[in-house]
């Protein structure tokens, strides 16, 4: 504030130079006597050497007050404009390398707790958002290899997310076990349950079909006991190996748990009946 007053009188000043001294030099060249000066011409002298110079100064100081007034009372317009020049700025590189690999753990830490379409699709999205990181590194950059490499590695856990979820979205028939094959085969070729009274695979090789036969199929000879035999072997391999079917043994009980014949252990199709 004291700068400012002092600014409004030392203009004032000015003005008063301006205009004063040059009517005071003037009446002082016209009439002495109305001046300071008397009517020696040594005196008018001096006068025109005072007027000429407090006009002079009045006229630099009315030429620097502007400046000055700037300086105390700064406009917007003069401020520096910091901001301009931060916003010049160029904007950071975006490190789209580690982007992508956020994006890909993310991706990884969902994983190992989906268990629904909702959340492995959400995973599968991920994947993909992580691959399009990736693929936003440019040519020529140093991160561009390893981006490459990580490409290649998201788009196999992409498709092994879209897999899972189409798994789970789509419920899928259960498979009967080759036991209940075979023992849905043997109900429509023995309704009467004259053959088979029971079958199980052996739990230490599931390769083996252990059948236990009615007390009426022992009745027969063993002729129709073979055949009967190389039947049963026959339908079993077809389910448990049809391309090697002496991969799959046949081993026949009695209700008492005898074994008394079925697959010799040189192949499955290689039948005998005790004697």
């Amino acid at each position: 504030m004291a700068m400012e007053a002092a600014l409004t009188v030392l203009a004032v000043l000015a003005a008063i130079g301006l205009l004063g001294s040059p009517l005071l030099l003037a009446l002082s060249l016209i009439s002495p006597r109305l001046t300071l000066f008397w009517s020696r011409e040594k005196s008018k002298k001096k006068a025109v050497i005072i007027y000429s110079s407090l006009f002079a100064l009045s006229l630099v100081a009315a030429i620097a007050l502007p400046s000055l007034w700037e300086v105390v009372n700064p406009t917007p317009d003069s401020m520096p404009d910091f901001g301009s020049s931060a916003s010049s700025t160029p904007e950071a590189e975006v490190d789209y390398l580690q982007a992508g690999k956020d994006r890909g753990y993310n991706a990884a830490v969902m994983a190992q707790t989906a268990n629904n379409e909702q959340t492995w699709d959400a995973v599968a999205e991920r994947w993909a958002q992580a691959i399009a990181q990736l693929k936003l590194v440019p040519e020529g950059h140093p991160d561009e290899a390893e981006a490459k490499t990580k490409i290649e590695e998201y788009r196999v856990n992409l498709q092994v997310a879209t897999t899972k979820r189409d798994e789970v979205a789509t419920p899928t028939t259960p498979v009967a076990s080759d036991l209940e094959q075979f023992m849905a085969w043997v109900n429509e070729v023995d309704s009467s349950g004259a053959i088979v009274a029971n079958a199980e695979v052996r739990d230490d090789d599931p390769d083996i079909l252990e059948v236990t036969v009615t007390i009426s199929f022992l009745a027969q000879n063993k002729e129709v006991q073979r055949e009967a035999a190389v039947g049963l072997q026959r339908q079993w391999a077809s389910i448990n190996n049809p391309t090697k079917p002496d991969s799959a043994y046949l081993w026949l009980r009695t209700p008492s748990g005898k074994r008394f014949g079925g697959s010799r252990a040189i192949g499955g199709t290689v039948i005998y009946i005790d004697d």
